[in-house]
């Protein structure tokens, strides 16, 4: 990854010229992996809870975690308004907090696993992308799915690949 992301910095056009110039300061180059919401993980404790990436939120499928973020964010901060009110910042109350905030995306992240676990056959990702190549009502289609949380669970569905498979 590391020989990639130098490759990349010297010739992609996008990069070589905002980093024309950089140094590399001392010491290693550091990644780590996102914690995806594809499993349910602790987002509080006694006097804390966290929201966003900080408790797992990164959409399986997409990457994407800035709605969850917010959403995650606003679901706190109605829970910690209700520590403060009652002076109350227990783990027990903020475990309602991580409770609502599952009750309310679970469901997407549910289907953004089983998503992402369909990404893994390459059969079906390269099938789906070569119909979507081919014609703009099954990109369109695709497109409206992914945005649509209730259209995107049938993107979970084996029949759905079957008529996918038998178009045009």
């Amino acid at each position: 990854m590391k020989e990639k992301m130098f490759e990349i910095i010297e010739k992609n056009p996008l990069f070589k010229p905002r980093f024309e110039g950089a140094k590399l300061e001392e010491g290693s180059i550091k990644g780590w992996i996102l914690p995806v919401g594809s499993k349910r993980r602790k987002a509080c404790g006694n006097g804390f809870v966290l929201i966003g990436d900080a408790a797992g939120l990164i959409d399986p499928f997409t990457g994407e975690g800035i709605a969850n973020a917010m959403t995650s964010g606003q679901i706190a901060a109605e829970w910690i308004g209700k520590a403060l009110k009652e002076n109350n910042f227990s783990e027990p109350l903020f475990k309602q907090y991580e409770d609502a905030v599952w009750e309310i995306l679970g469901p997407k992240m549910a289907t953004s696993y089983k998503l992402q676990k369909l990404g893994r056959r390459k059969w079906l990702t390269n099938l789906v992308i070569g119909k979507a190549a081919k014609s703009k009502q099954i990109r369109e289609t695709l497109a409206s799915m992914l945005d649509n949380k209730e259209q995107r669970k049938k993107l979970t569905n084996s029949l759905f690949y079957l008529k996918l498979l038998l178009s045009k």
